[in-house]
């Protein structure tokens, strides 16, 4: 593998091996890292869009200013897919220096990307009976996906990729239990799930509907995993009809978690449900209770207005009766004539 090591020829007058260009590194990159996601797709459509400008420079050359241009460039088309594409070429250089093809500085650690306000959406306890109304309209298969994303708080690209071996369920005591196993998260630690009862019972009647052969949990007309732009269609269709257009798919994870706070402690939520590895992540997803908030709130206007229901309170000392008022009536103004002159 070539290194980027400075310096004249070698000893013996043998040449200097040729620099490794981005192109280079883009190409390992692509066989040793990106071949090994879970869904690659995604990265290479950005490095085959995006990533041009810089193939032809060795990495030795990339600068602040030149790394920087390409981003203002790439943001001028899309301000999304320029931080994306800002992170792919920091983890590229990092493998780089990990695979010693380079020894310099990650430039591209030193491009900052637009800092987007965290999103806090999440289904309020109002809009809920709306919500899981329009899911029990949809089939039996789309059911089962929103109900897993809705009560275990998981990822829509983890449901929509479960595989049948992942999924434990189990009878006890009369009732359905189970557990969906996660090979892998994004933090890349695996991670085990309780199912609600509701939902072993779902998926229990789907699998009976399934062939013998099937290995993943979801299988569309064409015989392979729906994409996520399907799940998409058929998640905008149920929350327009909920009138509810501008929750996500992964706001159900921050519903989850923000409604399994009556219930568990933070830490409970973050480890065994959320899979964090930092307790502050947790309190980002985790909203306020409204009923807490609205309480209080109730609580402190009765508190400030308290003297005024005392004052109702104390009945009123009655007036006596007096006798009416002689009323002058008003003197009326009658012009001395109806024409009018300018005075001198």
């Amino acid at each position: 593998m070539q290194t980027n090591q400075p310096g004249g020829p070698e000893k013996g007058g043998a040449p200097q091996a040729s620099p490794v260009t981005v192109h280079d590194l883009l190409t390992t990159f692509d066989k040793l890292h990106v071949s090994q996601l879970k869904d690659p797709r995604p990265t290479r459509n950005k490095i085959n869009l995006y990533f041009e400008a810089l193939r032809p420079l060795p990495l030795e050359s990339l600068t602040v200013p030149v790394v920087l241009e390409w981003y203002i460039t790439n943001k001028k088309r899309s301000q999304i897919q320029a931080d994306g594409c800002i992170s792919i070429l920091r983890t590229a250089i990092n493998r780089a220096i990990e695979w010693d093809m380079y020894r310099g500085v990650n430039v591209a650690k030193l491009v900052k990307r637009k800092a987007f306000p965290r999103r806090k959406r999440f289904v309020m306890k109002e809009e809920r009976p709306a919500l899981i109304d329009e899911i029990d309209r949809e089939p039996l298969m789309l059911r089962v996906y929103f109900y897993l994303l809705y009560y275990t708080g998981s990822r829509p690209n983890e449901i929509r990729t479960v595989l049948l071996r992942n999924l434990k369920i189990f009878q006890h005591d009369g009732q359905y239990v189970g557990v969906l196993m996660k090979p892998t998260t994004k933090n890349g630690e695996a991670q085990q799930v309780p199912l609600p009862a509701f939902v072993c019972a779902l998926l229990v009647e789907y699998l009976a509907t399934l062939p013998a052969d099937q290995t993943a949990l979801f299988i569309g007309s064409r015989g392979r995993i729906p994409s996520k732009e399907w799940f998409h269609e058929h998640w905008c269709e149920v929350r327009k009809r909920a009138g509810l257009g501008d929750v996500q798919q992964r706001d159900l994870r921050r519903t989850c978690a923000t409604d399994l706070t009556s219930h568990l402690d933070l830490i409970t939520i973050s480890k065994g449900v959320l899979n964090h590895r930092d307790l502050n992540t947790t309190q980002i997803y985790v909203q306020p209770i409204n009923e807490r908030i609205i309480d209080a709130m109730n609580a402190n206007v009765l508190l400030n207005r308290a003297h005024l229901s005392q004052a109702a309170a104390v009945p009123a000392a009655p007036i006596p009766p007096q006798e009416p008022l002689h009323t002058i009536p008003p003197r009326v103004i009658e012009p001395h004539s109806n024409t009018m002159e300018w005075p001198g």
